[in-house]
């Protein structure tokens, strides 16, 4: 068992390092380390010793709700949708809420309603408690989503979350799915006049896990498998999992930050304090946390509230970065992009996207409902010679890079419009990690009959928070006679319908200019950028990392002080492991723990130098060391059981610990379930973790179904690649032909 073990990690090695073609330039010559001992001078900090270490861990299995993960605790209450009742002593909150997406979750929202009504359809009633456990918890409560039909007079089906769900949620799992249990005993109101009966309301409402990032987790997180009309385990969602793994929530493994962002949980940024007029809950201040719930809902709340709704677009702007980083004419790259000096012919630049403040990916939510694009110009002042993107503000436009994830369906086309049961498999995922940088590169060719002083190229990120397809559906949803019943049955509960028809509002993240030839930046402005550019270069194919060398070499000549140095030699190292470099990697490992000593993606770094080469004693060291300090990281857990699983003698207690703290955070990770189902050889649970890790693994036919989108959708070879390559459009002059 262990030889197939160390056989899986091998070809999984080999696969990587087969890389992808294409032709890059020609890279500048390699930095050579000078020999150094294979055991560098980076003490890993001793492991954690658990006197009793974890045994197996399984997935939480659903109850009686299932295939929703919701539980129940005590009878239900006929109140559980009553918000009307809360209002007299919080009418700030209420008001918060009802503008929000929480309030709105439920049939009587047109981008959710024909999504689910086709799911019942196709899958039957009692499959969309699936649904329901995170949109619809009244309905599930009260037995209404297993009807034939969810009718539109029906209260519970405008109901949404409402303030006695998180408000009643006693236990949460890290499973997804709405994996909570809700206490539905009646809610205790009291006398405003009695410290006695408001003490004891405010015990009954503020259950544990109303304050923590779980409570959000348990439905930011979501999976769907054979139940919801999949054949098999298919990841979505999951907001919560990439927060864990973030600096937001003190896990600081994956690469060094010069000025670490402060550390916030869910509520610190999706409910930031508001000033309160009179609800009763305001402290001291004046203030009440805002039950907005507010995020990048932005076609919802233009709707509901338009105050909530700029308040939602400035957050959004400046949330994520753009950088015009580097221009290449002929075979010669030049950074910062406005050293270069422009010439006819063919040319091409990167520009890098870099999610600077989102504390999970960018975008969020259901990731493939985003229309996150980028447009990019390059004009010589006088008229534009190329663009790409600009048009997709108003119809789908080839030329744009969106920022998403595309899911397959059974013929390997994407859906467009989150048809769930439809999801076979995921083609790509180029949404980004908190703090990660994405570089997507364009070329083109420029004239020679026209003025190149003074080129000009500008890049846009902007937002918007349905694609096109989508805004269609909810447009006919809400037209349709289903759609205007519902709209009646809004206006008679007192609420104003949502038009999935309006015009759905654009938000523009971030912009970049750049003139070629002008003053170039300073250090401090340039240090930075290019350390988001390298980020992004370090996701590109095996083969084409040493483009990444000249821009770390020239980041560390003008790194302002010992966490930027430190911070350069840890991407230096990761080029190197990457590319089977051991002593290199090591030596520049070496010189991040000098400047930097006990920084975790050091250890991580020196992690990944053992395991390019199959060393996995001392990876499993180094990665031990990473899940002593960042222990929220699900991925050092997933790096710690691999590597303990790979080593020449086995130790399956140490392997099925590591991967049981994994999954703890990440009860599905088919990697932590494949480690800890190989390094149980014997006992009466050997055939069980067998096949948990069968149910969940990777989907057997997901590079088939890729290969079939890619020669089908230009888009999804093009997107799917580490680094997108992107032809301009090329705009035609009067003293040039078209092209």
């Amino acid at each position: 068992m262990p030889g197939w073990f160390r056989w899986c990690a091998i070809a999984g090695a080999a696969f990587v390092a087969l890389g992808c073609g294409g032709d890059a330039p020609p890279p500048d010559p390699p930095v050579v380390a000078p020999p150094i001992d294979l055991e560098p001078d980076i003490e890993p900090p001793p492991e954690p010793l658990h006197t009793d270490p974890l045994g197996p861990r399984f997935p939480h299995e659903p109850g009686a709700f299932a295939p929703s993960q919701m539980e129940l605790a005590g009878t239900p209450q006929e109140d559980l949708a009553n918000v009307a009742q809360c209002a007299p002593c919080h009418a700030d909150v209420v008001a918060h809420w009802q503008s929000s997406a929480h309030a709105h979750a439920s049939f009587d929202n047109p981008w959710y309603r024909p999504t689910v009504d086709e799911f019942r359809r196709v899958r039957g009633p009692e499959a969309s408690r699936f649904c329901a456990g995170c949109h619809d918890p009244v309905l599930l409560v009260s037995g209404a989503m297993d009807a034939a039909v969810v009718r539109p007079d029906d209260p519970a089906a405008h109901a949404g979350i409402t303030c006695l769900v998180c408000h009643s949620v006693t236990e949460v799992r890290p499973d997804g799915n709405a994996s909570f249990t809700l206490d539905v005993a009646p809610a205790f109101l009291p006398d405003p006049n009695s410290a006695a009966e408001v003490a004891a309301h405010v015990a009954r409402m503020t259950p544990r896990p109303l304050r923590t990032a779980g409570l959000c987790g348990s439905c930011h997180r979501s999976f769907v498998n054979e139940d919801m009309g999949s054949p098999h385990h298919l990841g979505g969602i999951d907001d919560i999992g990439a927060w864990r793994r973030s600096v937001y929530a003190n896990a600081h493994a994956e690469r060094i930050e010069v000025e670490p962002p402060v550390e916030q949980i869910c509520q610190d940024c999706h409910m930031a304090p508001e000033d309160a007029l009179t609800d009763l809950a305001r402290d001291d201040t004046g203030r009440v946390r805002s039950h907005r719930v507010a995020a990048a809902q932005t076609s919802l709340l233009a709707q509901t509230d338009p105050a909530a709704f700029a308040r939602a677009q400035d957050r959004l702007r400046g949330s994520a970065t753009v950088d015009v980083a580097a221009v290449r004419f002929g075979n010669e790259w030049r950074l910062p992009a406005e050293s270069a000096v422009a010439v006819p012919g063919a040319f091409a630049f990167d520009v890098v996207v870099f999610n600077r403040d989102t504390g999970h990916r960018f975008p969020g939510g259901t990731r493939d409902l985003q229309d996150l694009w980028l447009e990019v110009e390059v004009s010589n002042g006088e008229q534009v010679l190329a663009s790409a993107g600009t048009e997709h503000a108003d119809t789908p436009d080839p030329t744009a890079f969106t920022l998403r994830a595309v899911l397959l369906d059974e013929d390997g086309r994407p859906d467009l419009t989150h048809m769930v049961h439809r999801f076979r498999a995921l083609a790509f995922d180029r949404s980004l990690e908190a703090r990660d940088a994405l570089v997507v590169r364009y070329s083109g060719d420029l004239p020679d009959d026209v003025d190149l002083t003074g080129l000009t190229i500008r890049a846009h990120l902007r937002h918007r928070r349905h694609p096109a397809a989508m805004r269609t559906l909810a447009c006919r949803a809400t037209r349709d006679a289903r759609g205007r019943a519902f709209a009646r049955a809004t206006r008679r509960f007192g609420g104003t319908p949502i038009d999935g028809c309006a015009e759905a509002p654009i938000t523009e993240i971030s912009g970049a200019q750049i003139t070629l030839g002008h003053a170039l930046p300073t250090a401090e402005v340039l240090w930075p950028r290019l350390n988001q550019y390298a980020i992004g270069l370090l996701h590109g194919v095996q083969e084409r990392l040493d483009e990444a060398r000249p821009v770390l070499a020239r980041a560390l000549e003008i790194a302002p002080g010992d966490r930027a140095r430190a911070a350069t030699h840890v991407l230096r190292a990761r080029v190197a492991a990457r590319q089977g470099r051991l002593e290199e990697a090591l030596a520049e490992a070496a010189l991040a723990e000098e400047a930097l000593p006990g920084a975790p993606p050091t250890q991580r770094a020196v992690g990944h130098a053992y395991a390019q080469v199959w060393q996995w004693e001392q990876a499993a060291r180094a990665y031990g060391a990473v899940a002593a300090m960042a222990p929220g990281d699900v991925f050092a857990w997933r790096d710690l059981a691999r590597a303990r699983g790979s080593v020449d003698t086995v130790d399956p207690i140490a392997t099925v610990d590591a991967a049981a703290h994994g999954l703890g955070l990440g009860p599905r990770n088919p990697d932590l379930l494949r480690s800890q189902s190989l390094a149980v050889t014997e006992g009466p649970d050997v055939e069980r973790l067998r096949q948990i890790f069968l149910r969940y693994r990777v989907p057997d036919q997901q590079p088939q179904l890729l290969r079939a989108c890619q020669r089908d959708v230009p888009e999804c070879d093009r997107d799917r690649q580490p680094i997108p390559e992107i032809t301009l459009r090329s705009i035609t002059t009067p003293n040039s032909e078209a092209p």
